[in-house]
């Protein structure tokens, strides 16, 4: 009796043994695929300019406020396919960067004005596509307010008025949507500004 245990311990330690080989190698073979045979990552997807652009959007900034001296119009893109972009590992995430495009401005009295090219980008199999934009107002070179755009504000046909609260202890913004606080509503030197989108 003594013996049969014996060696069924034994067969158990042997089987302890093969399991935990057999765990290693699953694992092994699995961060092979997973990471593939080279660390090195894939570059992220370059989108490719559509040399026949037509589509084009013009914003036009509004504003009588005597420090702002100039204003930039940057439009960001991204891309629609995900599934067009690389994976970083050992991170996991999907390398697909936001662009962003610094926009010509004209200027003219008060009125500031870009034009976006809707179809900036060739519509290949990464589908970039627009998905807002921003407005500066400048102050002798230097960001005085902000004003973020969605892709419905910076596309949509029509006009609205913002008011902007400059930059002083935090970077200043600018808000088309929400009434300002009673400290926000305090600050003497805020500025409006009126924006129009036309097609």
């Amino acid at each position: 009796m003594a013996i049969n245990l014996m060696n069924l311990q034994s067969s158990r330690g042997r089987l302890s043994v093969s399991v935990t080989k057999s765990i290693v190698v699953i694992l092994i073979v699995s961060t092979s695929i997973l990471f593939g045979c080279s660390n090195e990552n894939k570059p992220a997807p370059e989108p490719k300019l559509n040399t026949k652009a037509k589509e084009v959007i013009q914003i036009k900034i509004t504003t009588s406020a005597p420090g702002v001296d100039g204003v930039q119009v940057v439009s960001n893109w991204i891309i629609g396919n995900l599934s067009c972009a690389p994976i970083n590992y050992p991170a996991g995430n999907i390398n697909a960067p936001q662009i962003n495009v610094n926009e010509a401005v004209t200027h003219l009295d008060s009125t500031f004005t870009a034009s976006i090219l809707e179809d900036r980008y060739v519509r290949d199999n990464c589908n970039w596509r627009r998905v807002g934009g921003q407005i500066n107002f400048m102050h002798q070179g230097k960001i005085l307010s902000i004003f973020q755009m969605n892709l419905e504000d910076s596309s949509t046909p029509g006009s609205y008025d913002i008011v902007c609260v400059p930059s002083g202890q935090f970077l200043g913004f600018c808000s088309a949507h929400r009434h300002l606080s009673y400290q926000e509503e305090q600050v003497h030197n805020k500025f409006h500004a009126h924006i129009e989108v036309l097609p």
